[in-house]
């Protein structure tokens, strides 16, 4: 290998870990690793400041981070600017990253916080106190950036108080490292910060002149002395740490030891470089503060052609083990969810990428694969570099991809001898699956978009020239296409690569789980029934599932269902982990951890609500979190404060309870971040004494109660019960038959075993949804949804559902089990529609 070669520059090195070769050449001598490309052409109409920071989007679209009105820029993958927000919100714009999850986090030096976006460019998380600088578990000085761990963990470079602080993927503290100083361990200035494979944590120490290393549990490694000037941005990239250096606007390459491997030359132009990053083509971008601008450079390739690589003498490895989840029927016909390990040879394996389309006709569909991307393309890095063979496959995109040598590849592969007779059709149905009953209903299409943004969308396709609908032309462009991958819709064509190149291994990943992933001729049905060794990447698909169909349940619990299915009747499944290490990829707004609270001596919630939990939540997937009141202390609730931060939901089921005042701040700040509430009964009068009671005592005590809770939060207004015996006839409230948390509730069928609550006149914003009678008195409403009155002037309004059912004996009836299932489901309901970001996700005109 010719010395003089630049590294690859490759997400998947990152995850590999690709060791750099000895290099004999000083740094000095080296060939340029990069060649200019120009800049990030920004329109005259946007007032650009000072350019802090550069991301590469899941989608390919590059971000920019600037100190002008509209200081968060978006461009295409080509370059071409797109469009500006963020007035407003920042005094100081430092740092941008994007997570695993596809979430833009930025750092803002001035107002001392982090803020996240969402890929449609709405916050939704901020960390820290805005304007409040100090050296608090959540508190910073002048952050300016951070990065993320293997397991979703955040490390954040707190400038001001010379330290990083490590907080969880939830955004809680977990520990911090560092102090002002000089010593090993110490800072300056912690400004720029990077993260390699092994999560070993690289600090540009601005002001001492140097980069230190520490491991994920911040203990100091080493320190690199290698600079005449001050570090200010780092990355790295496959083997190497690159490093910026405002002095003498140089760019730094070193080994991740610390040894200089390259120095940029005083011919490529910087202007106080800042922080960087790289697409997956391996394009280097480089923000300029001095230069107001983003350079973009193209790494040089050998004489051969290729991008060079540090050690192409050394093979990746092509065995990998590979964790299979198949659900295994017992004896009595029980299924149970086994997970067993295999190693996989690569050479022998192939990843088909389905139908993963540059549109769709359904808007929240494209939302959810382009938060896909970024990882599914990982995924096929990894793959790839490994050995295996990755064949794309965008159904009826074909024409687009005329000429394109991946589909001489597909079209000249050789007859296989033992082509199935129906390999080039849909496939429906395969015999295991007749033991089951297959779980969602999808006749209607399975859109769960917003009617009125729905139309937008279509009447925009139809704008640009797509048929809107049917609008893929081809594979969208956040997945890339490498020489040598095939490219093929045709499962004659993709039996015939699978034979001819003797593959052993085949992984489906892709869209839609419950159409085209099962259902092509490539699919997961044609491929298992024909003896394929076949497994679905579960965590890498999406299913086209509309919640209004039955059996009721959210999206992402129609996607749990459809994977449950797989594993029972067609074939297992892995996760992307077993490739990319850390966690499994989790769409934002797939919310399924809930966090029961019950303090409740009457009615029995801490045995059904357990139960409840068991049989109807953790089936679909939920994580659920159990706080019970301590037998000791009535009104204490162990581990609360710790846990509620981590949940989606909130359910109380609790009576008379005046917590301690840690406590119930914990559950004032969940509500205050608009996070949901369940009230179950007696949740009504949670946390209030009876009327009367001395409560001068609690804050000596250090307990609290919340006297206005029902009607704050709730929108109620409980006034005691009506006398023990009734039972009580419930019809749905006029206007609510067609209300989500209905969905598939057997009304005609559910009584109210306990008492009737006196619970009106309701607060204005509510919805009733079912009134309650009983002989000779006035009807009352018995479960209705409210929005929380906000906290702080703007605030956020969670969303909350009450019912006043909660009686032991109302557990035991299917119909109210049915209406805490939709309670549920409504509260967490992913908020989608903002008709302002539609063009956002709009492809490219015809």
């Amino acid at each position: 290998m010719s010395l003089q070669l630049a590294i690859r520059l490759s997400l998947v090195a990152i995850v590999s870990g690709t060791l750099a070769c000895a290099t004999n050449l000083s740094a000095e001598d080296q060939a340029p690793r990069y060649e200019s490309k120009g800049f990030l052409e920004f329109p005259k109409e946007v007032e650009l400041g000072e350019v802090s920071a550069v991301a590469v989007a899941p989608t390919g679209e590059i971000v920019v981070l600037h100190r002008g009105e509209e200081p968060i820029a978006v461009f295409d993958a080509a370059g071409k600017y797109k469009t500006s927000y963020g007035r407003g919100m920042f005094k100081v714009p430092h740092g941008l990253r994007f997570d695993k999850q596809g979430n833009l986090w930025t750092t803002d030096n001035g107002n001392h916080v982090l803020r996240r976006f969402n890929s449609e460019g709405v916050q939704t998380k901020t960390i820290g106190e805005e304007n409040k600088p100090g050296n608090g578990n959540l508190q910073f000085r002048s952050p300016d950036d951070l990065v993320f761990g293997s397991d979703g963990s955040i490390y954040v470079a707190d400038a001001g108080n010379g330290r990083v602080v490590k907080l969880s993927a939830e955004g809680d503290f977990v520990f911090a490292f560092g102090k002002k100083g000089k010593k090993e361990g110490e800072f300056a200035t912690a400004h720029g910060i990077a993260i390699d494979s092994e999560d070993r944590i690289y600090i540009a120490d601005r002001g001492n002149k140097r980069v230190q290393q520490f491991s994920s549990d911040g203990k100091y490694l080493a320190s690199f002395d290698v600079f005449a000037g001050n570090p200010f941005g780092l990355l790295v990239v496959g083997s190497e740490l690159l490093v910026t250096e405002g002095d003498q606007n140089k760019l730094f390459h070193l080994s991740l030891d610390g040894k200089l491997v390259h120095t940029w030359p005083q011919s490529i132009d910087l202007q106080l470089p800042h922080l960087m990053s790289v697409a997956s083509d391996g394009t280097l971008y480089v923000a300029e503060v001095k230069g107001k601008r983003v350079q973009k450079f193209s790494p040089r390739t050998s004489p051969t052609g290729a991008q060079a690589t540090a050690c192409d003498d050394v093979a990746a490895p092509q065995l990998l083990p590979m964790n299979l989840t198949r659900r295994v029927a017992d004896e009595a016909g029980n299924f149970k969810r086994v997970t067993t390990q295999e190693k996989w040879d690569f050479s022998k394996t192939a990843f088909i990428v389905c139908d993963v389309w540059d549109s769709h006709h359904s808007l929240n569909a494209v939302r959810r694969e382009t938060q896909l991307l970024l990882r599914m393309n990982e995924v096929l890095k990894v793959a790839r570099d490994r050995g295996a063979m990755i064949i794309h496959a965008p159904s009826d995109c074909m024409k687009s991809y005329e000429g394109h040598p991946g589909r001489a590849i597909a079209k000249n592969a050789p007859k296989a001898s033992n082509l199935p007779t129906d390999i080039g059709i849909w496939c429906k149905q395969i015999p295991t699956e007749e033991a089951g009953k297959y779980p969602i209903d999808q006749s209607d299409g399975g859109e769960d978009d917003d009617k009125a943004e729905h139309a937008i969308w279509l009447k925009r396709l139809g704008e640009i020239g797509r048929q809107p609908r049917s609008p893929w032309l081809k594979q969208a462009a956040g997945i890339e296409i490498v020489d040598g991958d095939p490219i093929s819709d045709n499962g004659i064509e993709i039996w015939n690569l699978l034979e001819d190149r003797k593959i052993e291994n085949i992984v489906l990943l892709g869209v839609h789980t419950n159409m085209c992933v099962l259902g092509r001729p490539f699919g997961l049905r044609q491929l298992s029934k024909n003896g394929k060794h076949v497994v679905l990447m579960r965590d890498m698909t999406d299913t086209m599932y509309n919640p209004a169909s039955p059996p009721y349940v959210s999206h992402f619990c129609g996607t749990e269902l459809i994977v449950e299915h797989i594993e029972k009747y067609v074939c297992p499944t892995i996760t992307s982990v077993d490739l990319l290490g850390g966690e499994p990829f989790h769409f934002p707004e797939d919310r399924r951890h809930v966090l029961m609270l019950i303090g409740d001596d009457e009615y029995k919630t801490e045995l059904t609500l357990p139960e409840f939990a068991e049989k109807e939540l953790v089936p679909l997937g939920f994580t659920v979190t159990i706080i019970h009141a301590d037998p000791k202390d009535r009104n204490d609730f162990p581990g609360l404060v710790d846990a509620l931060p981590k949940a989606d939901l909130l359910i109380v089921s609790a009576r008379r309870r005046t917590p301690k005042k840690e406590q119930l701040d914990a559950i004032r700040r969940h509500i205050a971040e608009g996070k949901p509430v369940i009230g179950i009964r007696t949740a009504s009068h949670a946390f209030s004494l009876r009327a009367g009671s001395d409560t001068s005592k609690l804050a000596e005590q250090g307990l609290d109660s919340w006297l206005d809770y029902d009607a704050a939060i709730h929108g109620g207004n409980y006034q005691g019960h009506h006398g023990v015996g009734p039972t009580t006839a419930i019809t749905v409230a006029e206007g609510a038959q067609n209300h989500p948390i209905l969905r598939g509730v057997d009304v005609a069928n559910l009584q109210g075993k306990g008492s009737l609550y006196r619970t009106s006149p309701l607060a204005i914003d509510t919805v009733p949804l079912l009134i309650g009678t009983i002989s000779e008195t006035a009807p009352e409403p018995i479960a209705w949804t409210n929005r929380a009155k906000p906290t702080t002037e703007n605030g956020p309004r969670a969303r909350v559902f009450y019912t006043s059912l909660g009686h032991v004996d109302d557990f035991a009836q299917p119909a109210f089990r049915k209406l805490l299932l939709g309670g549920i489901f409504w509260t967490l309901e992913p908020q989608y529609a903002d008709p302002s970001t539609i063009d956002r996700f709009l492809p490219v005109a015809k």
